[in-house]
């Protein structure tokens, strides 16, 4: 049995939805073709524990046409791409932080149908430094030429946990088929949508992008 292809519906037009007065994310509903055959390989898939604890799923899907989707939507180059798959059950949510992810962009999709609305994803600022974004590796390096003071990326970053460090600012809710692309260094986390078992599951596959104009 070959590799199973994400068949994009490249005719959905995406959502474009504030994070901040400046930072967008981008949502497609009804985002793929054969959703039900990834959730399928997501769910029957070999599941680990990842170094962060969390579970995964050891999968690799053929994601070419999806790029070059993100591609023309972006107007860049995607240098580097890593996906991961995720089935999480309400077990798993104690391992659930704020965090900013290494990538200049990412794409989480879900592929299980929570009971009722619920948001899928919530995005947040760090309110001790005000920052929703966390800098991305050449701009840390300069603030940090650049002054010998605090950064405020590095205390966000051990507040992970602590609820109360944080204000929401955005969310989008939870919905099968879903799609959503946002900048990576936008601090967030999963919302909700968690299951009891392998088979009610909050599934999602999330994609790390690196671009370049």
């Amino acid at each position: 049995m070959g590799q199973l292809a994400v068949k994009i519906r490249t005719q959905c037009e995406p959502k474009k939805v504030a994070l901040s007065h400046d930072v967008f994310a981008f949502c497609f509903d009804s985002a793929f073709a054969n959703a039900d055959e990834i959730r399928q390989s997501i769910i029957t898939a070999k599941r680990a524990y990842n170094r962060d604890g969390n579970p995964q799923v050891h999968l690799d899907l053929e994601i070419s046409e999806l790029l070059q989707h993100f591609e023309k939507l972006l107007d860049c180059r995607i240098t580097r791409s890593a996906q991961n798959f995720y089935a999480h059950t309400k077990e798993d949510t104690k391992r659930i932080y704020v965090h900013a992810d290494n990538f200049d962009w990412v794409a989480v999709s879900y592929f299980s149908h929570p009971p009722s609305r619920q948001p899928g994803v919530r995005f947040y600022r760090h309110l001790p430094s005000g920052i929703c974004i966390c800098p991305n590796e050449v701009e840390r390096v300069f603030e940090k030429l650049a002054s010998s003071e605090s950064r405020p990326w590095e205390e966000a970053s051990q507040h992970g946990y602590q609820e109360e460090k944080w204000e929401e600012i955005a969310s989008i809710p939870y919905r099968f088929n879903r799609l959503i692309l946002f900048p990576g260094h936008a601090y967030h986390r999963a919302a909700s949508g968690w299951g009891e078992n392998i088979t009610d599951c909050r599934t999602a596959q999330s994609i790390g992008l690196k671009t370049k104009k």
